[in-house]
């Protein structure tokens, strides 16, 4: 679901990574799974497997992977949390919560 709802948002103006705690994506369906790859080759969209979110901060996120922490500048971060939407989580730790229905 995160990947096929990422792959248009890309552009060569938008940077896109993607972070998952997992080794590898295991529901990828083939198609998603060809343009991630391209989208990828392109520098289009970073992968980072094996890697979580340790924190969100104006302008940047903090992330580990490896036991190594490191920062990538952002604009915006996009949050798929399985199937119960963690809204007010969300809300409780200041994040500001947009429901877009088809919209951009």
């Amino acid at each position: 679901m995160a990947i096929a709802s990422l792959l248009p948002i890309r552009s060569p103006e938008t940077g896109i990574a993607l972070p998952d705690r997992g080794n590898t994506f295991n529901r990828i369906q083939p198609g998603n799974r060809d343009r991630l790859t391209a989208a990828e080759s392109n520098r289009r969209m970073r992968v980072l497997l094996e890697s979580q979110v340790v924190e969100v901060k104006s302008g940047e996120v903090v992330l580990k992977h490896a036991d190594k922490s490191f920062s990538l500048r952002n604009g915006a971060v996009i949050v798929y949390a399985g199937g119960l939407l963690p809204t007010q989580f969300l809300k409780d730790i200041g994040i500001l919560v947009e429901t877009r229905h088809g919209e951009v």
